[in-house]
């Protein structure tokens, strides 16, 4: 909930107020891990509207990109709110312009996307050497050998 709240803050400083939303968590959450996420998201003081597997998984190449590019459609436009949740930073699409990154439960940087989204913040959340990419308005990591 505490996390959410900040998501919220920062989203309603950039927008405006902030109710209704689809929350997205991973796809091996179960159904407690969920229930707890939309439980989490009403103490934050939301509307949790649904809450959804990661997006892409499951999808083939070209699913994804399609579903990617709806939904960058949709952030670009500004409305709704979206709290999008992955664990594969390619997979996130051009519009959203705040990032979280969590290791164990911990925030390790959050912020403007551009500054959250940068080899120093990945390698350190992952702890691994990461190189970060920007290519047509998305970003790409790639292990460090």
């Amino acid at each position: 909930a505490v996390i959410l709240k900040k998501l919220v803050h920062d989203a309603e400083a950039r927008v405006g107020p902030v109710r209704e939303v689809v929350i997205t968590v991973p796809a091996y959450f179960d159904d407690t891990r969920r229930k707890a996420t939309q439980d989490a998201g009403r103490i934050a003081g939301l509307d949790v509207l649904d809450i959804l597997d990661e997006p892409c998984a499951g999808l083939d190449l070209p699913g994804r990109e399609k579903f990617l590019s709806t939904v960058a459609r949709i952030a670009e436009s500004g409305n709704p709110t979206m709290i999008y949740v992955t664990h594969r930073i390619e997979e996130i699409p051009a519009g959203f312009t705040h990032a979280l990154l969590l290791r164990e439960g911990r925030v390790t940087a959050k912020g403007r996307i551009d500054q959250v989204l940068n080899s120093r913040n990945l390698s350190a959340c992952f702890r691994v050497p990461i190189t970060v990419r920007k290519w047509r308005n998305r970003y790409y990591a790639l292990v460090d050998d």
